[in-house]
């Protein structure tokens, strides 16, 4: 029998061509025995080479056998602020006018904010963004596309559709050129731009704050905090247009409303690091008490920690709830926030994974 040297690595060398067939058999049990209890990893050889050469194969195997285990733990908040997002657009005829009167609109907006309780420093204003739109259509391709759909359907149920609604829907120029330039759709300007307003809830989810939030939802709901704001009236020319699109505009918006959208009001909690770090502990615990359990299974024991993460995650929202929950890094602040429009889901989950050494006992 031919002798067998370990390597520094803890890799085996045998060259099973010299070994007699008594010994074969004790070397193959030895590795089913790696196997089962370390992870076994080697290298397979092709037939008719290594094993025709009496080359020599490798076996690597860990130096010992190991427990992974992941572990949950809730950590639940009270909301300490409440946020409104809110976008407005404003259209003019001209692009300087619908810049000056987005302007003067925001200003009454924050007016409004500060008289409901925000500091005026919680409330910002992206830049505005200059536009073009077509009045009335809030989604000009969609429509178009909807307008297609439907002079297909009325031109299978009616061959001989003829006249202004197929031009119009069909896209023909059987009404010639001077005709389609007069009946060129209207584009006038918009100025958007998005505002985000912040009220703190020193006592968190108390009388007070539910009324706050009860008088935020009414304001979105009036002019001042629509999403669409300050729109051009049209001429009956262009009316006459442009109506066509109007509809089917709001065929596309009505298909579409299954849509989930997300609610302009969020209540906004602040994870600490102490939150985290005793979340962390208590998992580490559980974690510790359950691998000594499947070591003693296993008439092994806990020994060194091998690997140790953890993660942050949301609860996921229940199927009648469609409303989005998410964690947000505030970059003003350093903060992580937890943002969910309704404030009893504010509950973050701390997963971790953890794994041990195993000896024997």
């Amino acid at each position: 029998m031919s002798k067998c040297n370990a390597t520094r690595r803890s890799n085996r060398f045998c060259s099973f061509g010299s070994m007699s067939r008594h010994s074969r058999a004790a070397m193959i049990a030895w590795l089913g025995m790696a196997v089962g209890g370390s992870g076994l990893i080697a290298t397979a050889q092709q037939p008719g080479t290594a094993q025709q050469l009496g080359l020599v194969q490798s076996v690597e195997v860990a130096r010992t056998p190991g427990i992974s285990i992941t572990v949950q733990e809730t950590i639940s908040m009270q909301p300490q602020l409440i946020q409104l997002k809110l976008p407005f657009k404003v259209e003019s005829r001209d692009a300087e006018d619908a810049l000056t009167k987005l302007k003067e609109h925001l200003g009454k907006v924050e007016q409004e904010c500060v008289r409901l309780g925000a500091a005026k420093e919680s409330i910002r204003f992206t830049s505005p963004v200059i536009g073009t739109i077509t009045p009335g259509v809030d989604n000009l391709e969609m429509a178009k596309q909807a307008m297609k759909r439907q002079a297909a359907q009325m031109q299978a149920n009616n061959p001989n559709m003829r006249g202004k609604l197929r031009s119009m829907l069909m896209g023909d120029d059987e009404e010639g050129s001077e005709e389609n330039e007069e009946e060129e759709l209207p584009f006038f300007y918009t100025a958007s731009s998005k505002m985000t307003a912040e009220w703190k809830l020193p006592n968190g989810m108390d009388d007070d704050a539910v009324l706050l939030s009860a008088k935020l939802k009414a304001g979105t709901q009036g002019k001042l905090f629509q999403l669409q704001q300050k729109r051009v009236p049209l001429t009956e020319e262009e009316m006459d247009v442009v109506q066509p699109l109007i509809a089917a505009s709001v065929y596309y918006g009505v298909s579409m409303s299954n849509t989930p959208v997300e609610s302009p009001i969020q209540f906004v909690a602040i994870l600490k690091e102490e939150q985290e770090e005793a979340a962390m502990k208590r998992a580490v615990e559980r974690a510790t008490l359950q691998s000594s359990r499947l070591a003693r299974a296993a008439s092994k024991k806990l020994s060194d920690v091998r690997h140790l993460s953890s993660t942050i995650t949301v609860n996921q929202p229940s199927a009648q709830n469609n409303t989005p929950v998410s964690v947000a890094e505030s970059k003003e602040l350093g903060e992580r926030r937890i943002v969910s429009s309704n404030p009893n889901e504010l509950n973050a989950i701390l997963v971790l994974t953890i794994a041990y050494a195993l000896v024997d006992e």
